[in-house]
């Protein structure tokens, strides 16, 4: 039989994992995003900033205003197919993504394709319940890329 001591620091171990487990879930929230619309954009990539835990591209559309998607963290990314190579600065795209609810955080959305002209799509989405946030106010990490 455990002894009392055993029993409680067991139970000690349990509630600190639940206390830790809570802000981790609370991070992956997918609220700020409107997964009832589904958009695109076309423009050109101007940065790419591969960070975990989730990556931003940037993208400048063709009416010159810039947007910040973001995408899976970069080893989800890669698994995907979606190597950083083959994310070149100044290349044309369309992105396909799902957008902030509140556009006044920023342009932009939660990424779900990106189609080149060259007629490659590669998907840069992290399943839904593991993405999060939109672009702060003035954009993603750090606000938006000069």
């Amino acid at each position: 039989m455990p002894s009392l001591s055993r029993i409680l620091g067991t139970a000690a171990l349990l509630a600190g994992g639940a206390l830790i487990a809570q802000p981790a879930a609370a991070h992956h929230s997918f609220a700020q995003f409107d997964v009832s619309k589904t958009l695109s954009i076309h423009g050109t990539l101007y940065v790419v900033e591969w960070t975990a835990p989730h990556s931003w591209l940037w993208i400048k559309a063709d009416n010159g205003v810039k947007w910040g998607f973001e995408a899976g963290a970069p080893a989800q990314l890669v698994r995907n197919g979606f190597p950083r190579s083959s994310l070149k600065i100044g290349s044309p795209l369309t992105v396909v993504y799902h957008p902030v609810r509140d556009s006044k955080v920023g342009n932009g959305g939660s990424l779900i394709t990106v189609k080149f002209d060259n007629g490659q799509v590669i998907t840069g989405a992290a399943s839904i319940p593991q993405t999060n946030g939109g672009p702060p106010a003035g954009g993603g990490p750090g606000g938006p890329p000069r």
